[in-house]
């Protein structure tokens, strides 16, 4: 009988324009209260969660419905802030009802229910989950920053994200699931007992595996074509070698570091550091283990000191990246929620996001040295660990 009242109620707040409709539906639902009552109680909270997430299903179903979901979750974030202001306001204050954990039921169920993504014509018109993603980040002040609603919500919260990153690709949509990670590290405090690693455990499964000194070809050169063999005929001959070209040589870099030896001790060095980032405890299991760290870390570091860029080459750099930006092939830039990405450009100028696993061959040692993402990334690495 309370559903059946709750329904009409939830119609006619739907069809309320304008800011007012959760306080039409709040004001429906106060005689369905106790006598005297300011709190909804447990059975009243339940029957309306059934009748909004009915009314979710409906939608689902239904074509052309995109504006009419975003409304009902809009609403139904309205109402549960109304309720939980109402019990805080009541003397003496009462507990945040229930009916907190609303809006999250919502999202994970339209999340769960929906296709990752939808292209084309209908994009617009058809609720995907990414769409509620978005519409999620973007209400994050009104779910996250009101402790009545989110202490009521938060484990639906955190099983509707696990659900999310399980489904989405670890290469294709490396974008979308560092948004799910950096939404639940901004949404839970660092003493959440779920974000912490009790065991200490970590992904041992992922190895990188490079070449043995034997199979390691250090003398191929990416830019001349060359190999050993020629610079050898060259050096017969009593031309000189060109800096850079030949396995274990000494250059000069272009800020005036100390000179370093592409040679397998530096390749070695650059993928052999991986496996303390893949068992990072390793590092204190001895003290050789440590020094071993160190002299690796010492050793790239000051690889990337020598091979690193001139002013002007940083001075070009970001100036064709603010060219990209302007002319709208974003190649970095910030979402919604102020976080830093990184797109290609696709079809259709569609931002297309991927995550790689870099090759380990001893021939792109040279090239590797002066890539900018590689370095970043092993940077991070070591400033993590």
């Amino acid at each position: 009988a309370t559903q059946r009242a709750l329904a009409p109620a939830l119609d006619q707040a739907l069809a309320t324009p304008g800011d007012g409709a959760a306080e039409v539906l709040f004001n429906a639902v106060s005689p369905l209260k106790p006598e005297g009552d300011v709190k909804v109680s447990e059975g009243l909270s339940t029957d309306i969660e059934v009748v909004f997430r009915m009314q979710l299903n409906k939608l689902m179903r239904a074509a052309n419905s995109a504006g009419s979901i975003e409304r009902l979750l809009l609403l139904s974030m309205g109402y549960a802030l109304m309720e939980s202001q109402a019990a805080a306001a009541a003397t003496p204050p009462l507990p945040a009802p229930t009916t907190g954990k609303l809006p999250f039921l919502l999202f994970e169920d339209l999340v769960e229910g929906s296709v990752l993504e939808i292209c084309g014509a209908e994009a617009s018109a058809t609720f995907s989950a990414r769409r509620a993603w978005e519409l999620l980040e973007s209400s994050r002040a009104s779910l996250i920053e009101v402790p009545a609603l989110f202490a009521k919500g938060k484990i639906v919260l955190l099983r509707m994200c696990n659900g999310l990153v399980r489904r989405l690709s670890k290469t294709h949509d490396t974008e979308w699931c560092g948004r799910v990670l950096m939404f639940l590290t901004a949404a839970y405090p660092l003493s959440e007992r779920s974000a912490v690693n009790v065991k200490g455990e970590s992904n041992t499964l992922n190895v990188t595996s490079f070449e043995a000194k034997e199979q390691a070809d250090l003398d191929y050169d990416e830019e001349d074509g060359e190999t050993k063999a020629a610079e050898k005929e060259g050096a017969e001959g009593g031309a000189d070698v060109p800096n850079g070209s030949a396995g274990g040589d000494t250059t000069k870099g272009a800020t005036g570091a100390t000179n370093v030896t592409v040679d397998y001790a530096l390749y070695q060095s650059l993928w052999g550091l991986q496996k303390w980032m893949l068992a990072p405890n390793l590092a204190l299991s001895s003290p050789t283990e440590w020094e071993s760290l160190l002299a690796n870390s010492e050793t790239l570091v000051g690889a990337f000191e020598f091979y690193g860029f001139t002013e002007h080459e940083l001075e070009q750099g970001r100036k064709e990246l603010e060219l990209k930006r302007e002319a709208g092939g974003v190649e970095g830039g910030q979402g919604a929620d102020g976080m830093d990405v990184v797109a290609d450009e696709g079809e259709g100028n569609a931002d297309t996001f991927f995550g790689c696993k870099y090759l380990t061959t001893a021939r792109l040692l040279r090239l590797q040295l002066v890539d900018p993402q590689l370095r970043l990334h092993i940077i991070t690495q070591l400033w993590v660990l």
